[in-house]
């Protein structure tokens, strides 16, 4: 190290270059950030592109209060600069990082036309979806599929059953019949 405060590193050739201390500092922890684990990198969002998990948002958002540029940013967040920037304005928008609602697809039937599903399946435990499809109209009198159905009343938790078939016994029953069986193997 000279008296500038440089190191000499050397490169892919075996040069020697000069480096600086803040230059050798930001390549170590690039390095250091590449080596995170999964669980820190940017998971993806069902509309296409990446998305920063809060947690993270609220990191990048701390590094940029503390004066660092947009760029240097990205390269320690893993992501892109855009979505630094955006991450930005979206706080300055809204004052939070999380998503903005998006829209969707509308529902094509009420919550009271869910409740009622719900009930009739209640009331019925041997109604199957696709019966159910053809009783119940959506909200423009249209007919709603079998996995509509489905989905709905797994949401509050009611999950198709097969009913048993065979005898059903206690474990009395069950006791008495092992004995038997083994008395008669023999």
């Amino acid at each position: 190290m000279d008296s500038q405060g440089a190191k000499k590193n050397r490169t892919a050739k075996g040069d020697l270059e000069e480096v600086g201390e803040d230059e050798h500092e930001r390549k170590r922890f690039s390095l250091e950030m590449a080596s995170r684990t999964a669980a820190h990198r940017p998971t993806w969002r069902a509309q296409g592109g990446l998305s920063l998990s809060e947690a993270d948002g609220h990191r990048a958002l701390g590094l940029l209060q503390a004066g660092l540029p947009i760029s240097e940013v990205s390269l320690r967040m893993n992501a892109n600069r855009t979505t630094i920037f955006k991450l930005r304005q979206r706080l300055h928008e809204t004052n939070t990082v999380s998503d903005r609602p998006r829209s969707g697809r509308p529902r094509c039937t009420t919550q009271r036309q869910d409740r009622n599903l719900v009930r009739n399946h209640m009331n019925n435990r041997f109604l199957s979806a696709s019966a159910s499809s053809r009783q119940t109209r959506g909200r423009n009198k249209q007919r709603i599929s079998a996995n509509t159905v489905r989905r709905r009343l797994s949401t509050s938790g009611i999950r198709a059953r097969r009913p048993y078939i065979g005898l059903i016994l206690t474990q009395r029953h069950r006791h008495q019949r092992t004995l038997w069986a083994q008395e008669h193997a023999a």
